[in-house]
């Protein structure tokens, strides 16, 4: 129904389909109130109409999506909880869902991009859509904006003199130890503690968190092999920021442990002899742990990963004069200086936990591009070896000159 007012403009009021009618709407022409009469009516008859009222505030939504994360690791919700009351509800907090159409979702990403990296400004659109997703999904939206919008590529990166790591995704050689510093980092090493985690370490390339998980019980002393099932996280999740920005103190932090985020990190690991000795000596010291702990705090419980880079690697690199890394770099030495070694990458993707083979190539391009393999004289003698392939008329004599060259005239 539409009703010219005495104003010149003309109400609309569009029928529910269920005798009554619809929240009017005012238009200044009768063709505009004509075309948003017709819509209306087409999305009633094809049951597409949400009614305002039932449509939630962003920040309503936001908060029933995030209840549904208690099942993700604890780092990972509290990544979303920091992404939603950092970035997304101080821009969409009373904003109704279905006011965010594709141009704001665009222009939303494109500040993004002026004030955060590339990879955050993707995982804070991932929120943004996953929070409408679900009001898609509940019938409050028609359209996930989101789905819409162009995929963005990584700023491309200005390549400077002296510049040879152009991949940001790669590991920079000159900030790992090679085998050499490892070494001398080692004999650093406080005995016990010290010197066991840092061994560990160095040789199998665990994680920290997989090291700190790690539990006599997986420790095969005999068999000369550690088995690697589980991880430790100390992320909590805290609780939502009210709109003055004040936040609930979170209760006291303690580990978690969880299997690792993929099937092949759960492997197995060969170690030498020299860091089954080194376990064994560690084992008389190891505080008795109720969880059977290999690295646990003095008092038996769960070690923070913190102390295991500023109460044992930093201390130990400041002896030995090396420059700073953080554990996790001893985990690319070790893929490093096995590459060196010239390891097959299924091997060194085996025992790094890797999903795949192309991520360890990635990861690690520098160094396989630049180990001497011998592969160019492998071929060569692969494919001419001593057959038929060679004629002496054809090549030079040991001591340089030419076999049946030509006399010069």
């Amino acid at each position: 129904m539409i009703i010219k007012r005495s104003n010149g403009t003309y109400l609309v009021r569009p029928a529910d389909g269920h005798g009554g009618r619809l929240l009017g709407q005012t238009f200044k022409t009768k063709r505009t109130a004509d075309a948003y009469e017709d819509e209306m009516n087409q999305q009633i008859r094809k049951g597409e109409y949400i009614a305002p009222e039932r449509i939630p505030i962003f920040v309503e939504k936001a908060e029933e999506w995030f209840l549904t994360t208690g099942n993700c690791r604890p780092g990972t919700a509290a990544n979303y909880r920091v992404i939603l009351d950092n970035w997304l509800l101080p821009k969409f907090r009373t904003e109704r869902p279905d006011r965010v159409d594709v141009q704001t979702c665009e222009k939303f990403r494109a500040e993004l991009f002026g004030k955060t990296g590339h990879c955050n400004t993707n995982a804070i659109m991932a929120v943004l859509g996953r929070v409408l997703e679900m009001a898609r999904r509940h019938k409050q939206i028609r359209e996930n904006p989101t789905d819409d919008l162009p995929p963005v590529a990584a700023k491309a990166k200005e390549i400077l003199d002296g510049d040879d790591e152009s991949d940001s995704g790669t590991v920079d050689p000159a900030k790992v130890l090679n085998a050499y510093e490892v070494a001398f980092l080692l004999s650093h090493a406080a005995a016990g503690f010290d010197r066991a985690f840092l061994t560990t370490v160095a040789l199998t390339g665990m994680r920290q968190g997989e090291a700190l998980s790690l539990r006599w019980s997986e420790v095969d002393q005999v068999g000369s092999k550690i088995e690697v099932g589980r991880t430790a996280t100390w992320a909590r999740v805290l609780s939502a920021k009210a709109e003055d920005g004040t936040r609930e103190k979170p209760g006291p932090m303690s580990a978690r442990y969880f299997p690792p985020k993929t099937k092949t990190s759960k492997r197995t690991i060969p170690i030498p002899a020299a860091l089954v000795s080194i376990l064994l000596a560690w084992k008389l010291q190891c505080p008795p742990s109720s969880a059977d702990l290999v690295y646990p705090a003095p008092d038996g419980t769960a070690l923070h990963r913190s102390r295991t880079l500023k109460g044992c690697l930093r201390p130990t690199l400041r002896r030995a004069k090396l420059r700073q890394v953080n554990v996790h770099s001893l985990r690319h030495s070790f893929a490093s200086v096995l590459i060196m070694a010239g390891s097959p990458v299924t091997e060194v993707q085996h025992l790094l936990g890797h999903s795949s083979a192309a991520i360890t190539l990635k990861v690690y391009s520098h160094h396989f591009s630049k180990t001497p393999t011998g592969s160019i004289q492998k071929l060569a003698g692969a494919i001419l070896g001593t057959g038929p392939a060679i004629h002496k008329k054809d090549t030079f004599t040991v001591d340089g000159n030419v076999a049946n060259a030509p006399k010069s005239a």
